[in-house]
């Protein structure tokens, strides 16, 4: 979809993560967003800090490497002003998916394995996915180094009453703004 990124930031907005792209959770491949490219361009043109975020269905350390290793490669050496997030979720098809039936200990180390290989070219590391997941799959008491972004979307955007620290948060999935057509997930950081 066309953003005016120019736009974005007339009104205010000051940061994009952006998809560098994922793995099926169906076939495993990985794959790169046809738009990544020109959107973080064009975002760092307007002036606007950025990170990146990477859709992961890895289901050992050696795939979140790989996955890692993506990212980095996708981003040809260039500065983020924000982490490198790993996406962990449900599929769409759960419980069908690839991922959707680790322990917490398997994705605590498929986490850890994608943030020190981030970390050993650099980036800052995070972990992205809603307050739920993170309560009922996750050990926040592992995710001390990492930024934690999550999505919950409460009545009247109330501020999430969540059981762990987190320093973005997803609000909506339908956000209306000026310079994208359509709905948008609006984040704001909280630190």
């Amino acid at each position: 979809r066309r953003v005016d990124w120019d736009a974005l930031r007339e009104q205010g907005v000051d940061f994009a993560i952006l998809r560098v792209g994922g793995r099926g959770w169906g076939t495993g491949h990985i794959y790169i967003d046809k738009l990544f490219r020109e959107y973080f361009d064009a975002a760092r043109r307007a002036g606007l800090r950025v990170g990146v975020y990477f859709y992961s269905t890895a289901v050992n350390t050696h795939e979140a490497a790989a996955e890692a290793e993506f990212v980095v490669s996708a981003l040809r050496g260039a500065p983020l002003e924000m982490p490198v997030y790993l996406d962990t979720e449900y599929s769409g098809s759960y419980p069908h998916g690839r991922a959707d039936r680790l322990s917490t200990a398997e994705r605590m180390d498929i986490i850890a394995a994608f943030s020190a290989k981030v970390r050993q070219y650099g980036y800052e590391s995070g972990v992205y996915s809603g307050a739920y997941f993170i309560e009922r799959e996750l050990d926040s008491s592992l995710l001390g180094g990492q930024s934690v972004w999550i999505a919950n979307y409460t009545r009247n955007n109330a501020l999430p009453s969540a059981e762990h620290r987190y320093d973005i948060w997803q609000y909506t999935e339908s956000g209306r703004v000026r310079g994208i057509y359509g709905a948008v997930d609006i984040n704001v950081i909280l630190r």
